[in-house]
């Protein structure tokens, strides 16, 4: 027997709109807050690691917004089933001031937490 309900009892949308407001302030502490104790952050295509647990995904975007202070993500499209959401983004003043376009899929835990981030990314300017 299932432990877990049927369904969320919060809205996932709502919880990764949040944190990509808090992206776009460069805001890490806010950022992290909406994010597992064992997050785990990747690439996608290759499945190559680029954060494991909070400690190592704080350390990486407090650098990431310390050194890119032009750095802006908009959302071009979203769905959403469940737990999981799937973003297009276009994030401008990325590392070396590049701009990219990246499918983004956030997996949340039934605590309202995401716990896993995954990453396709294309550069599409500079």
């Amino acid at each position: 027997m299932s432990t877990q309900p049927s369904s969320p009892t919060f809205d996932a949308q709502a919880i990764v709109q949040r944190q990509m407001e808090a992206y776009n302030r460069r805001d890490v502490d806010a950022f992290c807050s909406y994010m597992a104790p064992d997050i785990v952050t990747r690439l996608y295509e290759t499945g190559e690691i680029l954060s494991s647990g909070i400690e190592q995904t704080y350390e990486l975007y407090r650098k990431r917004f310390a050194e890119n202070p032009n750095l802006h993500m908009t959302v071009q499209a979203r769905m959403v089933n469940d737990t999981v959401v799937v973003d297009r983004e276009m994030i401008s003043g990325f590392d070396g001031g590049v701009t990219i376009e990246a499918i983004v899929i956030h997996e949340l835990r039934y605590d309202g937490l995401i716990w896993r981030s995954s990453f396709i990314r294309r550069q599409v300017g500079s």
